[in-house]
C-alpha cells in the first residue's frame, strides 16, 4: 500500500467521526421527532454506542437538556425541554449562518 492510499484511508476513517455538538444534535432530533423517546430508540436513532448512550443522556439530563418525561416499565422515556430546544434552534442558526452543509463542514 503506498503513502497516498494509506492517507487517503485515514482520511475516510477520519471523516466518519462525529464531534461532540453533532452527536448532541442528532440526539435532540430524535428526541424532538417523538413525543416520548425510550433509551433504544435514541440510541439507535442517534446512532449511538452503549456507552455514549450513557454518556450523553446523563451529561443532558444534568445541565436540564432533556427531561424524563414517564418511567413505564422501567423503562424511561425522554422528551426534550425548553431550554434544550433552544440550544437545538442556536445550533441551526450557526450552521445556517456560517454556510455549513453537515454540522462541522464548511461549504465554502
Amino acid at each position: 500500500m503506498s503513502v497516498v492510499e494509506r492517507q487517503e484511508k485515514r482520511k475516510r476513517h477520519r471523516e466518519q467521526h462525529r464531534d461532540n455538538y453533532e452527536i448532541v444534535k442528532d440526539i435532540f432530533q430524535c428526541i424532538a421527532s417523538k413525543y416520548n423517546c425510550n433509551i433504544s430508540e435514541v440510541t439507535f436513532g442517534a446512532s449511538l454506542t452503549y456507552y455514549q448512550q450513557k454518556r450523553y443522556l446523563s451529561l443532558l439530563k444534568n445541565r436540564g437538556l432533556i427531561l424524563i418525561s414517564s418511567e413505564l416499565n422501567y423503562c424511561n422515556a425522554y422528551e426534550i425541554s425548553i431550554l434544550g430546544r433552544r440550544y437545538l434552534e442556536v445550533l441551526a442558526d450557526i450552521k445556517d449562518d456560517l454556510g455549513y452543509d453537515t454540522f462541522g463542514k464548511a461549504g465554502w
